[in-house]
């Protein structure tokens, strides 16, 4: 944490006027890059967003066979069961994107996923494909399998491979059945040349009633299987493809999720695309793999297995695995579980399900239970007094009630929160919060707000300060937000909003007595606003009200055009991104950047501004307002004892005419510590003291300024 004692010091000396603090910009936004670029992965952490002290969360390096090797560990309690994962391909490793559809796993397991030889991770620039043979992978297998038991003291563990992985799963679990207690085949593998020939019989049937001459010409040059040539292979599996027989999810959804994914680096993209483009080549010529025949090769099992297989797959035909099954013969020994709205990759088509049917694979009836119990919706209700301080309210307080429900077990909870606030200069504040989450990923909220306010306008401009006039408005406004996630953790849709404003004391003479509202029409004291426009959000923080790693990004756009009753014509463009790190122990380094333009006939008191507890704190509110704005700040958090945590900020921001009019000469600074104590749900009572130009700020609210 070197770097942020530099920067804090640095903001410090230049808080005096006329000096240029340019470089705070720039310390600040490459900070912030670098935090978003690290492989790592999130820390575990409780319902409250604090570090879960039972639980791990580790990406490392091991070398295995020889080679360096990468495996990500994560799971609530580290005394938990293991659970090792083989991806498909090979090549094709799994790592960045089964924690988005299966992380719920980590509850009840320490998962392991691992980037095997030539994949992901594990495929620097050299790599030796000559390496890639069934014998080598299963040896790695078990060299692995060894060193998990080892670590975690387990005398066995649980296996679960998908695809590529079935094979080698069902060979460890063949030679090696002491160290497993359990086997899980997703998509389980089980005669290659049969499976190809069934695929190839039912895509002709499906290309003669579609009369799809196309396809129909491109598998006449392919011929009848066995395809004896790798590319062969990978074409017939792409004509499948075209008919919904093989994936599930899209390859831009399955790139969204990669890019996202804070494991890996882009230099980690790289490996895992030469990786999967690869794929199995280097070990096409191998008997062994080519012609897998588990009816033949592993004719008794003594593992507990599970095959979990898709309807829709013709790649792993379900009619295969159902004939190992019945071979089998012990229902105690296999059994098949039928995904009948998937293909190829279950656990991404019906991730939910797919969770559910591992923990019933593998847990006891008892755990299994609560499981379900707990996934059932159940509406809880929360209501409490509060107390805060700020310099632009005094001495505040109020009360807070909310009512919490999933509207589905695999939803977030929807809520309806309300609050009701009075401060000691005589504002009162009554605000209601709904937010909706709806099967699809689809999620609605909004904000209703009524206030009567007493202000203190500063003036427009960078260098506002000089103007301090009293005036008091009477504001009721409404806001709504409808998205739908069009990518995991990717949301955008419509958002309209609502403002009807009345100033209602103005002190005689000042600058704001003539045209506050309309701007442009001197006396009117009041005006309406009615807007539309978008919304586009990404999300992948750890935890909503106590963040430790992940992301947020928004952009946003209002307009309120006169023919829809507006006073006047203006509109509000908004952006921000926020970072966030873990350092050390339980440290978090989070940093966010804002950018805003307006147009139109803004009114003054409804341009983009800076101050206040969340934004530049050691500035009033609203103390710097214009057109354009460009902020941003640096905050480092680490715990101290227990709930209670400490923080250093640093603080930049600009206002000007517009955004190519930013000077950073003009540039507000502000730098400070403060304290945070975490409330159950995650939520910090804050205390900070922040230092700014034009003074000092104490700052006592409720919770992260971001």
């Amino acid at each position: 944490m070197r770097p942020f004692p530099l920067l804090l010091s640095f903001v410090l000396r230049r808080l005096r006027p006329g000096r240029v603090p340019a470089a705070v910009f720039s310390s600040i936004m490459i900070l912030g890059f670098t935090a978003g670029c690290l492989a790592h992965t999130p820390p575990m952490s409780l319902p409250d967003g604090r570090p879960n002290p039972d639980g791990i969360a580790t990406l490392e390096a091991v070398e295995i066979g020889g080679v360096e090797q990468w495996i990500l560990i994560r799971g609530r309690r580290a005394d938990a069961p293991v659970l090792l994962r083989l991806h498909g391909g090979p090549g094709a490793a799994d790592m960045p994107v089964t924690r988005h559809f299966t992380g719920a796993l980590e509850d009840h397991f320490v998962v392991v996923s691992w980037d095997q030889r030539g994949a992901g991770k594990s495929n620097p620039r050299h790599f030796d494909a000559e390496t890639m043979s069934f014998e080598r992978f299963i040896e790695d297998g078990h060299e692995l399998t060894r060193y998990l038991k080892d670590r975690f003291g387990h005398d066995r563990i649980f296996l679960m491979g998908h695809s590529w992985g079935t094979q080698l799963g069902l060979r460890l679990i063949q030679r090696y059945p002491g160290d497993y207690a359990g086997y899980i085949g997703i998509s389980q593998s089980v005669d290659q040349r049969r499976a190809v020939v069934l695929a190839h019989r039912w895509l002709s049937e499906r290309i003669a009633e579609a009369e799809d001459e196309t396809t129909a010409r491109d598998l006449a040059l392919l011929g009848d299987p066995p395809y004896r040539d790798h590319g062969d292979f990978v074409a017939f599996v792409g004509l499948l493809d075209r008919y919904g027989a093989n994936m599930d999810v899209g390859f831009g959804t399955l790139a969204w999720v990669a890019v996202t994914a804070p494991e890996y680096s882009a230099r980690d993209l790289l490996r895992w695309l030469r990786g999967a483009r690869r794929g199995s080549g280097p070990m096409w010529d191998e008997p062994a793999y080519r012609d897998f025949n588990a009816l033949a090769d592993a004719p008794e099992l003594e593992v507990p297995s599970h095959f979990l297989m898709g309807a829709r797959d013709r790649n792993t035909p379900l009619a295969l695995a159902q004939e190992y099954r019945d071979a089998l013969g012990d229902p105690e020994v296999a059994r098949v579980v039928i995904f009948h709205d998937s293909g190829h990759v279950p656990f991404m088509a019906e991730p939910e399900r797919f969770n559910r049917e591992v923990v019933r694979a593998f847990l006891d009836p008892e755990v299994l239970e609560r499981v379900e119990d707990a996934g059932r919706p159940s509406t809880s209700w929360a209501g409490l007094p509060f107390v805060f301080y700020t310099p632009e309210t005094g001495v505040a307080g109020g009360v807070f009630g909310g009512g919490y429900r999933r509207l589905a077990p695999e939803l977030p909870a929807s809520s309806v929160e309300t609050a009701f606030t009075v401060t000691a200069r005589r504002q009162y504040v009554l605000e209601v919060f709904p937010s909706l989450h709806l099967p699809g990923g689809m999620r609605f909220d909004g904000t209703v707000q009524a206030q009567e306010y007493p202000d203190r306008f500063y003036g427009v401009g960078p260098k506002s300060g000089g103007v301090e006039e009293d005036f008091t408005t009477r504001t009721l406004s409404a806001r709504t937000r409808l998205q739908w996630e069009v990518l995991p953790g990717l949301r955008m849709g419509p958002q309209a909003t609502l403002r009807w404003e009345r100033l209602t004391e103005v002190e005689p003479g000042s600058t704001l007595e003539d045209g506050l509202l309309a701007g442009i029409r001197p006396g009117v004291r009041s005006g309406r606003w009615v807007g539309i426009g978008f919304l586009v959000t990404q999300d992948s923080r750890n935890h909503i009200l106590n963040p430790r790693s992940g992301g947020y990004m928004e952009l946003s756009f209002a307009g309120r055009p006169g023919f829809l009753g507006s006073t006047t014509d203006y509109g509000i463009l908004t952006a921000e991104v926020r970072r966030f790190h873990p350092v050390g122990s339980g440290g978090t380094v989070g940093i966010q950047a804002v950018l805003a333009r307006a147009t139109g006939e803004v009114p003054p008191l409804l341009l983009p501004a800076l101050g206040g507890r969340a934004q530049l704190r050691g500035y009033p509110a609203g103390g710097l307002r214009d057109r354009a704005l460009a902020a941003a700040q640096l905050e480092w958090r680490t715990p101290l004892w227990g709930r209670l945590n400490g923080a250093l900020f640093a603080e930049v921001g600009q206002v000007a005419p517009g955004l190519r009019r930013l000077d950073p000469g003009d540039a507000a600074v502000a730098a400070g510590g403060g304290l945070r104590f975490i409330l159950g749900a995650g939520a910090p009572i804050r205390v900070d003291l922040a230092r700014g130009r034009r003074g000092t700020g104490l700052y006592m609210t409720i919770g992260h300024p971001f």
